[in-house]
This record gives C-alpha cells, structure tokens and sequence, in this order.
C-alpha cells in the first residue's frame, strides 16, 4: 500500500512543478498529496495498533507543530467544504505553542 501512495506522492510533486498548471490544478494536487500522506500514516498507525494487540509496541515520541497539523487537516477538508460552500478557516489562539511533543 505504501509503495503506491509514494508513487502518487511523488508524481503529485512533479506536477506541482510544471508551470503551465493553473493555479486551482496545483491546489487539487497540493490536496491529493496532502491526503496520501495522511493515508500513508493512518496505515502506519494501523501497524503500530497490530503491534499493541501483539504486546511488541513501543511510543515513539517526536515534536510536532501543531499549527500546521491543522492547516493540514484544513486543506483536506476544503474541497468538500468550498463545493458546499462553506468558508474553512483554523485560527488557533496566539498564546498557543506551536511545536508539541507527543506520540
């Protein structure tokens, strides 16, 4: 499964690069990226459940920047969003931290 959501990945990025695209072509590419690489780690996660119901799972702590978890989650959500006509926004409170440690 991975192997084809990195070849989707990768052919997304190449086609994000060719300047003769109109600019809403290169959002829906942004988009299907953004959404394989989701995919992609729902199946890791899926592996890491496996590896819990088998007793041989370890965390695997790491930051992130929360900040741009929700842009992307924001991004995936657009199309549906802008087709319902519906206006996707995140504003997160500026006294939030931007990077988080966690699994």
């Amino acid at each position: 499964m991975r192997n084809p959501l990195n070849s989707i990945i990768s052919n997304c990025e190449m086609l994000e690069k060719d300047k003769s695209l109109k600019k809403s072509n290169k959002q829906r590419l942004k988009t299907i990226k953004i959404s394989c690489k989701m995919l992609n780690s729902f199946l890791l996660d899926l592996v890491d459940w496996t590896q819990i119901k088998l007793g041989k799972f370890a965390k695997k702590e790491e930051k992130f920047n929360l900040h741009e978890l929700f842009d992307i989650v924001c991004e995936m959500i657009k199309f549906k969003a802008d087709i319902k006509q519906i206006y996707c926004v995140v504003e997160l409170d500026k006294n939030l931290p931007v990077m988080f440690y966690g699994d």
